[in-house]
């Protein structure tokens, strides 16, 4: 992940603290990611394919602000 995409999804889940790697750094990634992308399952409902690649998901979750599925 490049810093600009970092930035971009840091942006995307509302995340503006330090980055230190600690718990508080760690409980702050994972409330602002749950409370700020969706379960969703539209590609299956709709019988597209669903692709699994780093640049794929970033676009999904991050450009178009679209929620994933659970491994996404």
């Amino acid at each position: 992940m490049t810093e600009l995409e970092l930035s971009r999804y840091l942006q995307r889940i509302g995340y503006r603290d330090a980055l230190t790697a600690n718990l508080p750094t760690l409980s702050g990634l994972v409330a602002g990611h749950t409370q700020s992308i969706p379960f969703e399952n539209l590609n299956a409902y709709l019988s597209l394919s669903v692709d699994l690649s780093a640049d794929s998901v970033l676009d999904k979750l991050v450009v178009e602000g679209r929620g994933g599925y659970c491994y996404e």
